[in-house]
């Protein structure tokens, strides 16, 4: 292999933060189920929807559920337990949008059967903030495109000839 070739890498959510997360949604949740104790009403629905967040959270840090796979050819992204495939040269440079809850990375692929383009939006920065994510997947994308267009590509004779 060629030393200029991009390094195999994969990206895991952040334990620090999928923790600190679900503990604040836990306490939120324990806030809301003890208002719905005291009498307040509907507060067990918000506790109910906080807790269902903490479990989300926590599912993160579960080996498989979330995870981010770079190499030569393309890059798998996990999302809680499905795994899809993109290829370099399938996918188009990764961008920065803002969204109602910050901002997100976000790229256009190219589907070769139907030949059309769909937006596809990481929602998972992997501990890096949006900006650092989206350049790291760019450079990857164009260490890898260099590479091969450089690699030459390896041909075998046909023994039918």
């Amino acid at each position: 292999m060629n030393n200029n070739s991009p390094v195999t890498r994969t990206l895991r959510p952040s334990p620090f933060r999928c923790i600190m997360l679900s503990l604040a949604c836990a306490g939120m949740a324990g806030i809301c189920f003890h208002l719905w104790f005291g009498g307040t009403d509907n507060a067990w629905v918000a506790g109910s929807f906080l807790a269902l967040g903490s479990l989300f959270f926590i599912v993160h840090l579960i080996p498989g559920a979330y995870a981010l796979w770079l190499d030569a050819q393309g890059f798998n992204v996990c999302e809680m337990f499905t795994i899809k495939r993109y290829t370099w040269s399938e996918v188009s440079e990764f961008s920065i949008r803002r969204g109602m809850l910050g901002h997100y990375v976000d790229f256009h692929y190219v589907i070769p059967e139907l030949d059309e383009r769909r937006k596809v939006v990481l929602n998972e920065t992997y501990g890096f903030k949006p900006l650092e994510m989206a350049q790291l997947l760019n450079d990857h994308r164009k260490q890898a495109v260099e590479y091969q267009i450089s690699e030459p590509r390896k041909v075998w004779r046909s023994h039918n000839c």
